[in-house]
């Protein structure tokens, strides 16, 4: 830390808002003999004394410089940790105080009554019999890395997979990350019965979660596992990431810093030269790239057991004829006991309830519930109606709705969700059956579909998105601005020609930039926007692009 000539030492503090985008230099108390990088302390801001971290040496200046008055007995993070706050600011174009406010907790915590660790105790029974799991488990033995992509059988369960992986690791004496993009209170549960660790989910309590980071921090536990903050978790030596259900929107912060989860671990596992799993039964177009390009390694379950373990996909035509096939086949499985499913897009929903209602005299019910009964769900509802063995029909009315909307991630996410109700219908031998209503089955999604071929429809969609110049072969930088119209005018000058817009925003107006160098950019436009004085929201391959005003 820096030193001034009467040799008081000086730190550089960063307070965790996002509205404050700079460091400042305080003294250290008199008593102090030193405060290493990642103290948390309190000192004056304006009128208040507020808390912020130690992120480095302060600068001298000519000014009076404060006091701070109080410090943390221990250290948050160091140098590692700080270079990954850093990494997510400069790629998602975010204050650093905006990442210390996700990435840790309120406050230094006292430790608690020591506690045995506990630890998943699973048997490699599902993973073993997998193609290219032993690539991965050689990886995991070793110190050398390497990313891999599990695309799970419908009848096993993530989580439990999940938890061989972290057991092989966790054995080898090395640190384990899981992200769960969990979306309530049972599914926590789970995870917390077949993972048994630090619990980092956003819908734990906040002290439990902090209690939890700080064992991490501590030591006294290598596993963490948690939804989309718990990217930064203070895992010790860490040795395995484990992201489950990587295309999940709900890693996909909104909010400032809009960074993304998924790509934050990726880059930590890499720089830590730790191995990256992703388990998901629909990669992300990124992933589909990076396997075709040798990035990641495969590993997938016996071509046939997984076509086995998929239900029978009907085409259906649109009309009365079509509906009144689906009809049928509802009114079977109400009376065989079998869950029957009818999947529409929200804002056609309300006339299908009622199309329902007269034709089965019941009415649908609008959340998933385990058990036999007549559901009327959305198409993202398919990461909730997880696989549990049991067959369901499944009828997807309108399937073309999901891919007519202007978006051009729509035939990516419509083949998401499809698969996924596929996969939650259950196996065709016991009864497992998805009904797709469609007017025209030439459209690459819904061949992709009926061949039950993933691979088919990556490649074709990867062809479209190079064409278009769009991501995952380009990032697309959407920048909200606020300020005049002369200041505004600067940083369209910064970010040169070939800028889409203006588009309608919340506060401002929103233009559009691809880029090979996102981070770069960013830094140019925030340097500008600073100097303008032009208020700045960034978002980087956004999935929702806006309309023009």
């Amino acid at each position: 830390m820096a030193e001034t000539a009467e040799g008081v030492s000086l730190v550089s503090v960063v307070f965790p808002a996002a509205s404050l985008d700079q460091a400042f230099t305080y003294r250290l108390p008199e008593t102090s003999s030193g405060v290493p990088l990642g103290h948390c302390v309190r000192a004056p801001l304006g009128r208040a004394v507020r808390r912020g971290w130690v992120v480095g040496p302060g600068e001298p200046f000519g000014g009076r410089i404060l006091e701070v008055e109080w410090v943390s007995p221990e250290s948050a993070f160091g140098p590692r940790e700080l270079e990954l706050f850093s990494y997510t600011a400069s790629r998602w174009g975010s204050p650093l105080g905006a990442v210390l406010k996700v990435a840790l907790p309120a406050g230094w915590r006292p430790p608690g009554p020591p506690r045995g660790e506990a630890r998943p105790r699973s048997k490699l029974e599902l993973l073993e019999g997998y193609r290219g799991a032993r690539a991965f488990m050689d990886a995991v033995e070793g110190d050398g890395g390497g990313k891999f992509i599990l695309r799970p059988h419908p009848g096993h369960n993530h989580l439990q997979l999940a938890a061989e992986a972290a057991s092989l690791a966790l054995s080898r004496g090395k640190g384990v990350l899981v992200l769960q993009a969990a979306g309530g209170g049972p599914e926590v549960q789970e995870a917390a019965r077949i993972l048994p660790g630090a619990l980092l989910h956003s819908c734990w309590p906040r002290k439990r979660r902090e209690e939890a980071w700080w064992q991490l921090a501590r030591g006294e536990v290598r596993l963490g596992v948690g939804s989309r903050a718990a990217a930064f978790a203070p895992v010790r030596d860490l040795g395995l990431v484990v992201v489950l259900d990587e295309e999940n929107p709900a890693y996909l912060e909104e909010r400032s810093p809009r960074f993304d989860a998924v790509e934050v671990v990726r880059w930590r596992a890499e720089r830590e030269r730790a191995v990256f799993l992703s388990i998901t039964p629909t990669p992300r177009l990124g992933s589909w790239l990076a396997l075709d390009k040798g990035e990641a390694s495969p590993i997938t379950p016996d071509p046939e057991e997984e076509r086995r373990g998929m239900p029978a996909v009907e085409l259906v035509p649109s009309g009365p004829d079509g509906r009144s096939r689906i009809l049928r086949a509802l009114k079977g499985a109400l009376a065989a006991g079998i869950p029957a499913v009818v999947v529409a897009w929200p804002k056609r929903a309300e006339k299908i309830a009622r199309w329902l209602e007269s034709s089965l005299r019941q009415t649908p019910l609008s959340s998933w519930e385990p058990g036999p009964g007549l559901y009327l769900l959305s198409p993202a509802d398919a990461y909730t109606a997880r696989p549990d063995g049991k067959p369901r029909v499944v009828a997807v009315v309108e399937a073309e709705a999901t891919l007519e909307r202007p978006e051009y991630t729509a035939a990516e996410e419509a083949v998401r969700w499809w698969w996924r109700w596929a996969r939650a219908a259950g196996r065709r031998g016991r009864g497992g059956r998805l009904m797709l209503e469609v007017a025209d089955s030439s459209h690459p999604a819904i061949r992709a579909l009926v061949s039950l071929d993933l691979s088919r429809f990556a490649r074709e969609e990867l062809a479209r998105r190079r064409e278009l110049s769009f991501p995952p072969w380009v990032n697309l930088v959407q920048l909200e601005l606020a300020g005049t119209d002369k200041a505004c005018e600067k940083i369209l000058h910064v970010l040169g020609e070939g800028v889409a817009g203006p588009f309608v925003g919340r506060k401002g107006a929103i233009y559009l930039a691809r880029t090979n160098e996102p981070a770069a950019l960013l830094d140019r436009v925030r340097r500008a926007a600073v100097e303008a004085g032009v208020e700045l929201r960034v978002s980087l391959d956004p999935v929702r692009l806006p309309g023009r005003s």
